[in-house]
């Protein structure tokens, strides 16, 4: 199934991301505005998520200025407008600015520490549906309890948002078969207090359950319609020879939930209404118990075989073009398995019926252990036999000729077969059409990659235009602005190797600034001496100052004059009124600066607006530097920022 997304053509594309920028490079705002609703637009001019992704450059994302979360990263999603992406990180989630990199929200704690610890939490597996963002969510001690967390994309507005702070906007839907079958101790002798499973106590939990972890929105396998479930995969003890000679967790269990059954919060206040989908606290959490009426049970399960996983599918991922749901998982323990890290559940084939063993294998080296364990497995029996259960049939993408094997000693031929993990992708990966995926590739880190026929994954580079300057390295300051100015078509190179960064600008290069950004509309001849008709500069000096933006100094215009500060702000100033931004913002006055009597006084207004609008600055030693020039670095600065804040803002 492929879903279109809107844009619009190319100048208005390229407006529109101007405007949808919002961050001043290294501050986060306390608020930021809603996404805009998508636009009707002729086929012709309808992208989809990889092809936004591949013509903005949308390749690498850091959240190294994340706070508030522990641990390493646990998954990654992306919205269907490719404008925010989402990490978690254990006891946190952030939300990332696609356009711009910045984290601009983030909501944190869900736990006091991380989910090795009483009290701790585990925000695992991402996925976005329909303006909303779903992660697993364990607390094991003392909880046992296993929940969807689902946050409103809305309501993540800034860094730092606490999540017991917040009255709306973060909900938590507590799922039934997890949470029973983590707590279920399958050997009544080896339980704690409350007849649970003890936590990671080896005779206990069904299936080797040890939480959940991947989550995906899918159709069914083999469904004839579009339908969408939720899909969250059981986290797997397997991590020591006891564990992996179970039979029951060479499985990967994947629960399958109806959406249909979570649209509306349960109104708290009221106590009205029976949606499963409640506001999330953290003593909900902690407590082991729970009313019925707030817990999820699965529309069905379906299976798959491939042996003991390590910890299981720690990610998983619907492709929205083949329809294959994909598990990522650690390595897993038998030698059947082959060593296999990635596995395929064909979206095409209908899930096979047949016996589920919920029992323990007769090979665990602790007799009395699986004694107590096998005759508690008779009680899931029905007239003699293990219940029937859908298995998920795994796709051949080994790049042979597939065929069963025989599975150890469990009695069980099946054909098992899978690929390898591509990069780090068991803390996130995200697919978006196309074949084309975002991977955590580093510790805050995720990167494009595309992959072949076979879940085969490779990096996607794109040829950005300051990769062509050898004077801009990245880490500098102003790498990001020029990297900006340059993609947007505002400024170019001074020759074909060198951006002259530090090289003042010229009142001729600005006017042609603002005439590329406004899309080099028709001009008419300015009346000044010194600039010659032909000239490059000719046409945006021209329309500069038959807009009233511009003006000169009598009959003449000075184009190769250096641009000073004062004349920048002014000039920007004209051009923010001429298209009706706001211009009203307050704050520090610049009688501040000890350099205030050195301002022009035609200079002031708009000087006082661009200081306060965030886009200029002191120059040390409490100055403002009016009369001082402006260098190129620092113009592809302003300029990123006017675009970010003051088009955005009055947008």
């Amino acid at each position: 199934m492929k879903k279109k997304y809107h844009t619009q053509n190319l100048w208005r594309r390229v407006m529109a991301r101007v405007m949808a920028l919002a961050l001043v490079v290294g501050l986060f705002p306390a608020g930021m505005a809603q996404s805009a609703s998508a636009v009707e637009l002729p086929e012709d001019e309808i992208k989809e998520m990889w092809e936004i992704a591949l013509e903005n450059g949308y390749t690498h994302y850091d959240t190294i200025d994340l706070c508030g979360g522990n641990s390493h990263m646990q998954g990654i999603c992306v919205d269907d407008k490719m404008e925010y992406m989402y990490f978690s990180y254990t006891s946190a989630l952030a939300k990332v600015d696609m356009k711009t990199g910045k984290v601009v929200g983030s909501v944190g704690g869900f736990g006091e520490g991380s989910f090795g610890t009483p009290g701790g939490a585990h925000l695992g597996c991402l996925a976005y549906y329909d303006g909303k963002i779903y992660g697993s969510l364990e607390y094991k001690e003392p909880g046992a309890k296993f929940f969807i967390a689902v946050f409103d994309e809305d309501a993540i507005t800034e860094v730092g948002m606490d999540m017991k702070e917040m009255d709306t906007g973060v909900y938590g839907i507590l799922l039934e078969e997890p949470t029973s079958d983590f707590r279920d101790p399958l050997n009544d002798v080896v339980s704690g207090a409350n007849g649970f499973a003890v936590n990671e106590e080896k005779a206990g939990h069904k299936f080797g359950c040890s939480g959940i972890d991947g989550v995906t929105f899918a159709p069914m396998p083999g469904s004839d319609d579009d339908k969408m479930y939720l899909f969250v995969a059981y986290g797997v003890y397997g991590n020591n020879d006891y564990w992996k000679g179970r039979y029951d967790n060479n499985y990967n269990v994947l629960q399958v939930y109806d959406p249909e059954d979570f649209d509306q919060p349960y109104n708290e206040s009221k106590g009205t209404g029976d949606s499963v989908l409640r506001r999330f606290t953290y003593e909900r959490g902690l407590s082991t118990d729970y009313e019925e009426s707030e817990v999820l049970t699965a529309t069905d399960t379906l299976y798959a075989w491939t042996g003991t996983t390590s910890y299981g599918a720690q990610n998983m991922e619907y492709d929205k073009d083949t329809g294959d749901i994909v598990l990522y998982t650690y390595a897993p323990q038998q030698e059947w398995s082959k060593g296999h890290t990635l596995y395929v559940i064909d979206g095409s084939k209908v899930p096979v019926e047949r016996e589920i063993e919920v029992g323990q294998s007769n090979t665990n080296s602790d007799q009395d252990a699986h004694d107590a364990a096998v005759a508690k497995a008779e009680e899931y029996k029905v007239d003699g036999k293990y219940p029937i259960g859908k298995h998920g049939v795994l796709k051949c993408i080994c790049g042979n000729d597939c065929q069963p094997t025989v599975c150890g000693d469990t009695g069980i031929t099946a054909m098992v077969c899978g690929g390898a993990l591509p990069e780090t992708a068991t803390y996130g990966i995200a697919s978006i059409g196309g074949g084309y995926y975002y991977i955590v590739d580093g510790a805050t880190t995720a990167s494009l990659f595309k992959r072949d026929d076979n879940y085969n994954f490779t990096r996607v580079t794109l040829d950005r235009p300051i990769n062509a300057f050898n004077d801009i390295v990245e880490g500098d300051w102003y790498y990001k602005a020029v990297d900006y100015a340059l993609t947007e078509g505002i400024m170019s190179g001074t020759s074909t190797d060198t951006f002259a960064p530090n090289a003042t600008l010229t009142r001729a290069m600005v006017a042609q600034m603002l005439y590329s950004l406004e899309g080099k509309p028709a001009a008419g001849r300015a009346d000044f001496a010194d600039v010659a008709e032909g000239a490059w500069y000719a046409d945006a000096i021209s329309w500069a100052a038959g807009e009233g933006i511009v003006s000169g100094y009598g009959d003449t215009f000075g184009p190769n004059d250096p641009i000073t500060r004062e004349q920048l702000a002014l000039i920007l100033y004209g051009y923010a009124q001429m298209k009706e931004y706001d211009t009203t913002q307050g704050g520090m006055s610049i009688r501040e600066f000890s350099d205030y009597t050195s301002i022009s006084g035609w200079a002031l207004e708009g000087l006082d607006w661009a200081v306060n609008a965030g886009l200029l600055s002191g120059k040390g030693n409490n100055t403002l530097a009016p009369t001082a020039g402006a260098t190129r670095a620092e113009v592809a600065q302003i300029f990123m920022m006017f675009c970010q804040e003051v088009a955005k803002q009055s947008k």
